[in-house]
């Protein structure tokens, strides 16, 4: 079978009516569209081109094989710039993994003028421990971490810093009574968690109050939204990322139990592969959610 760029330098040069015009439109030097005219010859074993000096004039062979497969050249071509400026547009099939909150919240919403130009996320919900082996073994192509976990092959690039804060609906702050609380108080009031290690709920204690929670889960949700409803209807209080629960604060069906404090900080990070199929547009997405990021960041 004839390599396509033969079939392409063939028609060029058949249409252009010379080697160095062909050469000029392929960039390519005259010598290498020789080569490959002489490469396809001889696979076809007949000439193509009869030589008269500097012309060049086609032969039955030339001039039917210009009519079979010039027009399926053309299509080739279409299709080939199509997909370039689909990879340019940052447009086309992308695997994409993160908590089943920040991409509902965050990520799917940044990304609406790229899905409006041709970009097809296929989104897989799930926990680091999860997901980064997945991007490591090319079953994503781009994930949102909240740990920075290193698995081979993988790039880490810090993305937007959360925070944690401690709330619940308006009853807890009347059962706490006035004052900042401390542990004690809050002790008596049950917690919700993401997970039953309370990986989020430990860390705000220990930072805040230097030691670990002292009573049982009330509530184990493993999805974020989830999980604040059920502290808004007052079923337990909970710490929360604060992009989540923003408008819950300011609208006051949640409420900051711990105002007077500095929320607990946490990066979340963007996890690409450094090479595979699609690496080029997980990058361009990855690009763009960086400086829409801090484009927001620095308007607020």
């Amino acid at each position: 079978m004839a390599d396509l760029d033969l079939l392409r330098t063939f028609v060029a040069v058949a249409r252009a009516g010379s080697m160095t015009a062909a050469a000029r439109q392929l960039g390519l030097t005259q010598a290498a569209v020789s080569k490959r005219i002489q490469a396809l010859e001889a696979a076809f074993q007949r000439p193509l081109f009869q030589r008269a000096g500097r012309h060049l004039a086609m032969t039955e062979a030339g001039r039917s094989l210009t009519a079979e497969i010039g027009p399926m050249v053309d299509d080739l071509q279409q299709i080939f710039d199509a997909a370039v400026r689909g990879s340019e547009s940052r447009g086309g099939p992308l695997l994409l993994g993160g908590p089943a909150d920040c991409l509902s919240e965050l990520v799917l919403p940044a990304l609406a003028p790229l899905i409006a130009r041709g970009l097809r996320p296929t989104c897989q919900f799930g926990v680091p421990g999860e997901l980064l082996p997945a991007l490591s073994a090319g079953e994503l192509d781009l994930a949102i971490s909240s740990v920075p976990r290193r698995e081979p092959g993988i790039e880490l690039l810090p993305w937007l810093e959360e925070s944690f804060v401690l709330v619940g609906a308006p009853r807890w702050q009347r059962h706490i009574g006035p004052g900042r609380p401390g542990a004690a108080q809050l002790a008596d009031c049950p917690i919700a968690a993401f997970d039953s290690d309370w990986r989020i709920v430990r860390r705000y204690w220990r930072d805040v109050f230097g030691q670990s929670p002292r009573r049982k889960l009330a509530l184990v949700v493993p999805d974020l939204r989830a999980l604040r409803q059920a502290v808004r209807a007052g079923a337990a209080i909970s710490v929360l990322p604060d992009y989540l629960i923003r408008h819950d604060l300011e609208c006051g069906d949640l409420i900051d139990l711990l105002p007077d404090h500095r929320p607990v900080p946490n990066m979340l990070y963007i996890a690409r592969r450094r090479r595979g199929p699609r690496v080029d547009r997980a990058s361009q997405v990855a690009e763009w959610l960086l400086e829409r990021f801090a484009t927001s960041n620095r308007r607020s």
